[in-house]
């Protein structure tokens, strides 16, 4: 099998693990972002967020050469700092703003590994490459247990 297509059936599994995350630096919302949401509310804004990136990664078209693979994993790290800054300009109600500080901290940290598997792919650095697929597992598994937590129906792992 080629580089190419080994980069290429890398794709659903990346798509599958990155997602909506930012556990190791929780965001805090400005001050003047307003009111705070009801638990309803939040949740609402909060699975919208996820339901438009999963709609977006989804609806990317599947790379077939080296270059398509590059160019749609900076889209899929675009996508994802798209989330996390939805995600963190949302203001939880108080009781839920440690649980939803780790839901964005997954956020974030799914963004970053997005990124760094980019970069790893420009660079064709396979054991970068390795290391960001086994770090967005278990951020996945951090964002799905913060989701759980807030009664978020969307999740990153399946």
């Amino acid at each position: 099998m080629g580089r190419s297509a080994r980069l290429a059936a890398a794709v659903p599994l990346v798509v599958l693990l990155s997602g909506c995350a930012w556990a190791s630096r929780p965001l805090a919302p400005a001050e003047d972002a307003g009111p705070r949401l009801t638990h309803t509310a939040l949740v609402r804004k909060a699975e919208a967020a996820c339901d438009r990136r999963s709609r977006t990664l989804a609806a990317l078209p599947r790379p077939r050469t080296k270059a398509q693979v590059k160019h749609f994993f900076a889209r899929v790290a675009a996508v994802e700092r798209t989330e996390v800054e939805a995600l963190a300009a949302l203001r939880p109600p108080e009781r839920d703003e440690l649980k939803y500080a780790r839901l964005v901290a997954a956020s974030l940290e799914l963004a970053e590994i997005a990124e760094r598997f980019h970069v790893a792919v420009v660079r064709s650095e396979d054991h970068e490459r390795r290391r960001a697929l086994a770090a967005a597992d278990r951020a996945s598994a951090a964002y799905d247990r913060a989701a759980r937590r807030l009664g978020l129906a969307c999740r990153q792992s399946s």
